[in-house]
Parts: structure tokens; sequence; C-alpha cells
């Protein structure tokens, strides 16, 4: 069987080719399939003992790449990648039964894609131990509730090895909150007030009940964070493994002989609050630009490849991912090499280049399964995308994907009724004027970083909004 398509045959099938340079929703599929065996080899072996990896003709030595089980996290890559995936949570539920009537619970977490749940556990032991992991479906979740274990590990941490990202402002009210708790004056009527002044400064804020029942409590200043002055190297790669994307993007063109044009990306999107944060990483790496986008978004993109074979990964090279995205770094490489030495200028090149692209990024994640056979799994490629039963919530335009599940209860949960979802899926109507639901995975949309509690506060906000303007 010939692996490659006729270039006649890449052009008419093109439509279907590409793989999406952003992550897989927070909640994934129970069921998805997922080829293990390079990530058994990253979780059994330390990559060190690989020796190099043969990228068409060229070697790149890997002698530095981590091994998931053995290797420390250096601190700074700890703060980076906490600086990008971690949150600093805080909790007030009522219970009749204590002495205020609400129960307080101060929580430092991580959540990912049980994929990666090898660095959570590296993660874990750089906060010495510190905290359970636990997985739920095929998400890993880390969490610290202890105040011993907040007091005497996590704060001292975020105090040696600083957060530059405006989390630092969360991590410092956390840190009131926190003290507060091990003095016990979230025990007291006073103490609970100045723990949901704090809360109220925190992210989302409090929730609809918190403010029915403290709705005299003026919200805590938010502290200011001070503008980077500069950036560390380990910051920067865990930064990365978090936020960072590496993307290859394919067009048609009639200005080359194949009839295609390759270009590589490297992408880091952020809330546009860290813009500043975004235009210092064009100082600290001498490259890329800035952009904003909508909906209060903007990204750093480096889209020049001698600026991404000479300085991007060289960089990560020496400073190398410890999960999962090291496999999408190692992609990203094998289509620079083949670009360096002018490949996709020749139709097998391009088609090579496709099928490094169609593995990457949330393919890798197990979103699209196209089995073990390469030459099958190529040719699935062409023959269009897996459907998956999810139900994806949108802002009007689609540019930003809120909330994404397979369960229409969880919905439910969100205080969105499942007749209610399913019309608005049928009509093609806006939800509280605002969401759209699709049952399509949109490839370009921004996906935020909010968990289930921060979508829920939204929603709740936005259904008081749309009844007092009534």
């Amino acid at each position: 069987m010939n692996f490659f398509l006729t270039l006649e045959e890449l052009n008419r099938k093109f439509k279907y080719f590409g793989a999406s340079r952003r992550r897989a929703p927070f909640s994934l599929s129970k069921n998805y399939k997922y080829n293990m065996n390079h990530y058994s080899l990253m979780r059994k072996k330390s990559l060190s003992k690989v020796g190099s990896l043969s990228i068409y003709g060229s070697k790149l030595n890997i002698r530095n790449y981590s091994s998931m089980t053995n290797n420390k996290l250096d601190p700074e890559f700890i703060t980076g990648f906490v600086d990008g995936e971690g949150s600093f949570v805080v909790t007030i539920i009522k219970r009749p039964r204590h002495k205020t009537g609400w129960r307080i619970e101060a929580r430092f977490q991580i959540g990912l894609n049980k994929n990666d749940s090898a660095l959570l556990k590296l993660l874990q032991d750089g906060f010495k131990g510190a905290g359970v992991i636990s997985e739920v479906g095929n998400v890993v979740m880390y969490r610290v509730t202890a105040i011993s274990d907040l007091i005497n590990i996590i704060i001292p941490h975020f105090e040696k090895y600083p957060l530059i990202t405006k989390k630092q402002a969360d991590f410092k009210l956390f840190k009131q909150i926190v003290e507060l708790m091990k003095e016990k004056k979230h025990l007291t009527n006073e103490g609970l007030r100045d723990i949901v002044s704090i809360k109220a400064a925190i992210n989302l804020g409090l929730s609809v009940n918190l403010l029915d029942a403290f709705s005299d409590v003026i919200p805590k200043e938010r502290p200011i964070v001070p503008i980077v002055k500069s950036i560390r190297p380990n910051w920067f790669a865990g930064f990365s493994e978090g936020e960072s994307c590496f993307y290859i993007d394919i067009n048609k063109s009639s200005h080359t002989k194949t009839g295609f044009q390759v270009q590589l990306k490297f992408i880091i999107s952020q809330h546009s609050r860290d813009r500043d944060l975004l235009n210092c990483f064009i100082n600290y790496l001498g490259c890329g630009k800035y952009y904003s986008k909508s909906r209060g978004t903007g990204e750093f993109v480096i889209v020049k490849f001698s600026d991404i074979f000479t300085k991007i990964i060289p960089f990560f090279e020496k400073y190398s991912f410890k999960g999962i995205k090291l496999y999408n770094f190692l992609d990203f490489v094998k289509a620079a090499n083949l670009i360096q030495n002018r490949e996709h200028l020749k139709a097998e090149g391009i088609e090579q280049i496709i099928k490094i692209k169609q593995g990457m990024n949330r393919s890798r994640l197990g979103v699209r399964s196209y089995g073990n056979d390469s030459s099958k799994s190529f040719r699935g490629l062409a023959s269009g995308y897996k459907k998956i039963p999810y139900y994806y919530m949108y802002n009007r335009d689609k540019s930003i994907l809120y909330y994404s599940s397979q369960k229409l209860s969880d919905y439910n949960l969100l205080g969105i009724h499942f007749f209610t979802l399913k019309t608005h899926l049928k009509k093609e109507s806006y939800y509280l004027g605002k969401y759209c639901f699709s049952k399509k995975y949109i490839d370009l949309a921004k996906q935020l970083k909010m968990s289930f509690f921060d979508v829920e506060s939204m929603l709740i906000k936005d259904r008081i909004h749309k009844k007092n303007k009534k």
C-alpha cells in the first residue's frame, strides 16, 4: 500500500487536514482511545537513556530531556507552571451546624489531563509531597488543603520564587486568608467577614449566595502586581509547559510548486491583563510579536523560521519540557528539520509534515484516533474528523470556548436544563443572549481557563444582570 497520497489527492482532501493549536477542553471524553506507546516509554524509562533521536537525516540530541519519573523540577519551573495552570481557591459554604453558620476551605490546586499525571506527581514532589492527587474521568487534580501545608510549604515557595503574572495578586490575598485561618479567625463572625471581604477580590469574586448573605461587606482592594522587569529561563520553561503551543500551519498557495505553504508558529495566549508580560517575552527572546485578540485576550507569536530554528528550539533543548508537551515539541522539531533541509518544497516533504501535524496537540490527547497503523492513520485524516459527542459552550461569535462536557447532567448542575440546551442547539439561539451551544469543536476558538465553579459564577452573574434589566 502506497503510504503517501498523490498531490492531486492532497489538494482535493486538504480541507480536512490540520490539527488544532488549541488544547483539548478541560473536560475530556472518558471513552477516548490514546496511543500510549510513547507515553509508556516516557513513564518507564529515562529519556536520557534513549540517546539521540533521528529526525529525517539529522539527529537531535535529547540527553537533556527529562524522564518524567525521576527528575526533580526546578523551583522556578514550578512557579512558571503554576503561573499558567495553578489556582488559589477559597470556598465559603453555608453550614448551619458551624458556629458562624459557614464553612471555609482554602486550597491550592492544579488540574491536568490524566496523560500528564506523571508531571503532576513531579509537581507534588516539588512541594515536599504535600497534598493529594485524585483522578476523575480524564482529569487528574492536585490539591493542598491542610493549613499547615499551605503555611509551611506552599506559601514559602511562592515567597521565595514569586509568581509574575497577575495571579500574584490572587496569591497575596489567598495568603491573608490562610493566615487568618491559622489564627482560627475564620471561626468568629468578625474573621468570617474579613475573609469574605478578601475573597471578593480573588478571581471572579463572590457567588450570588455570598453576595446576598454579605451584601454590606466591602471588597478588599486588590494588590497591584509590579510590571515584569526580567524573565527567568526556568520560569519561562515552566510557563511554556502550561501555556504555549507549537503549531504547524499549512495553507494552499499559488506561489509554490507543491501548491502549499508551511509555516511554523510558537504561540502563548493570555488574558489582556497580562499584556505587559507577553510584551516582555519579546525582549527576553529577542523575537516575536504581540497581537491583541477579541474578548480581552492577547497572543505572543513567533512565526519567523530563523527565530524558531535558532532561538526557540535551542532554548527548549536546554530547558526541556517535563510533560506530554515534550512530544509536541519533538514533532515540531521534525517539521523544522524538514523545512531547514528544504524538503517542504517537495510534495513528499509536504505530505510528511502533514502526517506530523495530524498527530500533534488535540490528536495526541486522544480527541481524534485513527488507529496505530501509520498509513491508515494518514488516510483516516483525509477522510475527515471523527465525531465526538461533546456539548460546547461558546460566546456568540464562537471565538471563545467557555466550557465543554459530554454530560447534559453537567450543564444541569450549571443551571441549564437539558431541554433548554437542546432548544438553543436546534434553533441556534443564544442562552441569556450571550452564549452559543454547539456540538462542534472550533479549532480557532480561544479556550479560557475556567473551572466549573468559575463558569457557574459567571452564569449566575449574567442571570442576575438579565433579571435586573427587566
